[in-house]
């Protein structure tokens, strides 16, 4: 009980220090409630912490429905669930390091799946290289994570290791603003200029949910209804 008070006190720690972002605030709340879970030996459905996840945010603040990163990051969430083992399963067996590089592009691949209909719509520009993009920023992310959270502790107790640490965060942040900077001035690194209404927005997201359950189910009448969407 004191190891998840303390895991789950960590969290809400870590967003307060985000600033209760919406993506943030969800993952706390679902890494929370698997943690009270196994606390009380229970299995959580990753699907019920994400409505859980969504419902008490929503509570919180009902306007969170418009923001732009609350609807992403659910979105993505959803996707990666749903859709990352089956992606993962089309690529080869392979050595620690491939695997983790499969297992990246697999996630990028599922939440693009269940986001790229909202980057259209409110960016009016799709991606084209997103899996290269990611394969480089997301590691970097991710150390940037932890050499923050190393930083908050460090400089506590030494100002000179303070400084090391935050001139290591400086090139990490350095070097992801860089790559994406390169990626984005690639020829045809975006399809650009495109406008769909919120209609069509709709029709995409139940397009890709029939082709979701007709490929995963083999349900044939999905091929006729999918293809009335594509229409």
């Amino acid at each position: 009980v004191f190891k998840s008070m303390l895991m789950i006190l960590a969290l809400f720690l870590y967003a307060l220090l985000t600033g209760f972002s919406p993506s943030v605030s969800r993952a706390s709340i679902m890494f929370g409630t698997v943690i009270i879970g196994k606390s009380l030996n229970r299995q959580s459905s990753i699907y019920n912490s994400l409505c859980l996840a969504c419902f008490v945010l929503l509570m919180i603040n009902p306007l969170n429905i418009y923001n732009v990163g609350f609807q992403f990051s659910f979105l993505a969430v959803l996707g990666i669930v749903y859709f990352k083992d089956d992606i993962r399963s089309m690529f080869p067996k392979g050595s620690y390091f491939f695997d983790k590089v499969y297992v990246l592009m697999s996630v990028s691949i599922a939440a693009q799946i269940t986001t790229f209909p909202l980057g259209i719509y409110y960016f009016h520009q799709y991606p084209n290289l997103f899996m290269f993009s990611n394969l480089i920023v997301i590691p970097c992310v991710s150390m940037v994570l932890y050499f923050g959270v190393t930083f908050i502790f460090l400089v506590q107790i030494s100002s000179v290791l303070g400084k090391i640490i935050s001139d290591v965060i400086t090139i990490y942040i350095q070097f992801i603003a860089n790559a994406v900077n390169k990626i984005q001035h690639i020829p045809y690194a975006f399809f650009e200029g495109i406008y769909i209404t919120p209609v069509q927005l709709a029709t995409i997201y139940i397009l890709i949910i029939l082709v979701s359950i007709t490929t995963k189910y083999k349900w044939k009448s999905g091929i006729l209804f999918s293809a009335l969407f594509v229409l």
